[in-house]
């Protein structure tokens, strides 16, 4: 795996969030317990217990503060509340919210990716106290602008297509990533599939990255790329817009095994051998100009089919 460290893949079921957050409020009912009085009489009345003290309202804590701006688009929002448990959150702007998650006991809540650049949002957190009293915090901020806005100009496999069990996941963008940033772009890179497999990225140039599994696809398998690129950063003034979902499909098992030294090579459908082929490595060694007729080792992908291929060697006159 080019000695990238490896990234674990998970199946993920990842979903917008359009619309309230709800979840269900904790209520506190006092009941009484036995009274115990002595005798009663007539001038005396019984003991009664006196009501109980209404509890404190919960205190609903938002970062960033209201009114904020010039927020990064990468800052988390984050919303704490002591004295009770948060029962709603939103964080939206307009009809789209951001997508959140609360922390335990559903005493915070942060966002989970990033803010859009040049937005207002506005947050609205409901949180009730022991007796079930809510308060309600409703706040505003903006997000700074972008001088830059970077986007995925190209992915392969392309959307739809069915390939093989070694396909790379190729990831071209409109602008170079700064090398401190790939980090975070590699992160807001999300790769799921039926069955979990492990893989890591690799950077071919600033502006193109490359998934690879550790070892072959599972065959038959569904695998989606969702790039959480909104509030990511690329660079100075470069900040990811819009997020973007992109699927296709494992196909059948096709592997081939070259041994150089019996000069035969085994073709595996699905794990079984299909076929046993008679081949040659080339003579090996190198000619006058220096070039290289030896054949490497290791894993070679097949990555496109043609009808033919003219295929001339260096420095080889023509006929």
């Amino acid at each position: 795996m080019d000695g990238e460290a490896a990234v674990r893949n998970e199946r993920l079921l990842v979903a917008v969030a359009a619309g309230l957050v709800l979840a269900g409020g904790i209520t506190y009912v006092a009941t009484r317990g036995p009274v115990t009085a002595g005798p009663v009489t007539a001038k005396q009345p019984a003991a009664q217990r006196p009501a109980g003290k209404p509890a404190p309202p919960a205190v609903v804590t938002v970062t960033p503060a209201d009114g904020a701006a010039m927020v990064a688009p990468d800052a988390q929002v984050q919303i704490t509340a002591s004295g009770g448990t948060l029962t709603q959150v939103t964080v939206a702007s307009g009809d789209s919210a951001v997508t959140g998650q609360y922390g335990p006991g559903s005493t915070s809540w942060s966002t989970r990716w990033g803010l859009k650049p040049a937005t207002s949002y506005t947050v609205t957190a409901v949180a009730s106290n022991s007796q079930g009293a809510a308060a309600t915090e409703v706040t505003h901020f903006t997000t700074s602008s972008a001088a830059r806005i970077l986007k995925v100009s190209s992915i392969t496999p392309g959307s739809g297509e069915t390939v093989g069990v070694g396909m790379p996941i190729i990831v071209d963008f409109n602008y170079g990533v700064a090398s401190s940033d790939r980090a975070a772009v590699e992160h807001a890179l999300e790769v799921s599939s039926d069955a979990p497999v492990t893989g890591a990225w690799f950077w071919a140039s600033d502006s193109e990255v490359v998934f690879r599994t550790k070892s072959y696809w599972p065959a038959r398998e569904q695998v989606l790329l969702t790039a959480h690129l909104t509030g990511v950063r690329g660079g100075p003034g470069l900040w990811g817009g819009s997020d973007l979902s992109h699927s296709f499909t494992i196909g059948d098992s096709h592997l081939v095994t070259v041994n150089l030294k019996t000069d035969q090579a085994r073709f595996y459908t699905n794990g079984s051998l299909a076929r046993t082929i008679p081949v040659s490595g080339g003579v090996g060694g190198y000619d006058s100009f220096g070039n290289d007729f030896y054949t490497t080792g290791g894993i070679h992908l097949t990555m496109g089919s043609y009808d033919s291929v003219w295929m001339t060697s260096p420095n080889i006159n023509p006929g």
